[in-house]
């Protein structure tokens, strides 16, 4: 959002941000609200999966945007690549020394879930190993503290890959509750980077994302300034 907004207002736009709610919700029905206010473009940041994806046609005069890594035959898309983290994560890992990643993953709906928990088993598989059972979080610190705990029962967990830093945080004092030391007796890795203004000496390996740039990027897809409807949709 911040990048979106500091490029937008550089190039002139006006933005209305909108939260799109419904089960399912369609891309359709975020279009049609869009349609009624003088606008012309619209972003989706895409957080879980729309019931039309692959049938929505955007409405004439109302360039699309959608924030996702799943291509889509009518509009753009702009996102961070998921997959090639876990694979990054993952091979990061094993060039340690250890012998499989363990992954906790998040709420199935996910679509930024869905596709680390692909890069994961993908990765491993690459390697020759079949991917241990995940644990499904909800995003966390408390689910991650959970899967932590259990992990730590498990003789052949030497490494964790959590979907998010919360979880990965979570998962730290959960191992370290059943007296797992970290890193010496097991490794965690998070992804996001988001822990730095809240957890002081947090001392945890993670994954940055550029979002900010990912949020410029959506302006160069939108056409001569006027106004933008950017809707959001929700896990």
């Amino acid at each position: 959002m911040e990048g979106f907004a500091a490029a937008a207002d550089k190039h002139g736009y006006a933005i209305t941000l909108t939260k799109v709610d419904g089960h399912p919700y369609t891309l359709e029905s975020a279009s049609s609200r869009m349609s009624a206010l003088p606008v012309d473009g619209m972003v989706v940041i895409m957080n879980r999966m729309p019931a039309d994806f692959g049938t929505f046609e955007p409405l004439p005069g109302m360039q699309t945007v959608l924030v996702t890594m799943l291509e889509h035959p009518l509009c753009s898309t702009v996102d961070n690549d998921q997959f090639d983290c876990s694979r990054q994560v993952v091979e990061y890992l094993l060039v340690q020394g250890h012998k499989t990643v363990h992954f906790i993953s998040c709420p199935e709906r996910s679509l930024s879930g869905m596709q680390r928990e692909e890069g994961w088993r993908e990765t491993l598989r690459a390697h020759g190993i079949e991917p241990p059972r995940l644990v499904r979080g909800d995003w966390t610190a408390q689910s991650g503290y959970a899967a932590g705990q259990a992990l730590a029962d498990d003789p052949t967990c030497t490494a964790i890959y959590a979907s998010n830093d919360a979880m990965a945080y979570g998962c730290i004092r959960g191992l370290e509750s059943r007296g797992k030391r970290v890193p010496q007796d097991v490794s965690v890795v998070g992804v996001d980077d988001s822990l730095g203004d809240i957890v002081p000496d947090r001392r945890l390996t993670t994954v940055r994302f550029d979002n900010k740039r990912v949020g410029m990027w959506l302006s160069t897809r939108l056409p001569a300034p006027r106004g933008v409807r950017l809707a959001w949709s929700t896990c």
